[in-house]
């Protein structure tokens, strides 16, 4: 696939994780995708690697601090090869009303035309300030 079409991809997969879609987002990607993010205990720095189940029950565990979701707004795109790099803005309303806004970069890597890997990196002292809570990888996950 040519670089641009993996762009495209990439910023769809995003909006469709983000808005709920996370069937159709899944489908963009491989059965053995992993995503990886840096975790929000500071000042450890490492990185918490998932797979689609995991995530899943990462991102459900975190459902009643977003009651309404986080979306999530590509700002940059940059493709070459086999990699897609997006910068994004998210936004959403805590259930207590407050607003967290955080910046984001993803990257992606593609195999066969799918997403097969995504590492996420996050502004994690904000989050954690806001959010009081710690990402920990999967019980038996790489980390």
């Amino acid at each position: 696939m040519a670089s641009e079409d993996l762009k495209a991809m990439a910023i769809a997969f995003l909006e469709e994780f983000s808005s709920g879609r996370t069937e159709a987002a899944w489908r963009r990607a491989t059965d053995d995708v992993r995503w990886t993010m840096n975790q929000h205990s500071i000042p450890a720095g490492t990185l918490a690697s998932f797979d689609r189940a995991s995530y899943d029950a990462m991102v459900a565990r975190s459902g009643d601090l977003f009651p309404n979701g986080i979306r999530l707004e590509v700002t940059d795109a940059v493709a070459e090869r086999d990699r897609v790099m997006l910068e994004a803005k998210g936004h959403g309303e805590l259930a207590d009303g407050r607003v967290y806004a955080n910046h984001y970069i993803f990257a992606y890597r593609f195999r066969d035309g799918k997403i097969s890997e995504i590492v996420e990196y996050l502004d994690t002292a904000y989050a954690q300030g806001l959010l009081a809570f710690t990402i920990e990888a999967p019980e038996g996950a790489a980390a």
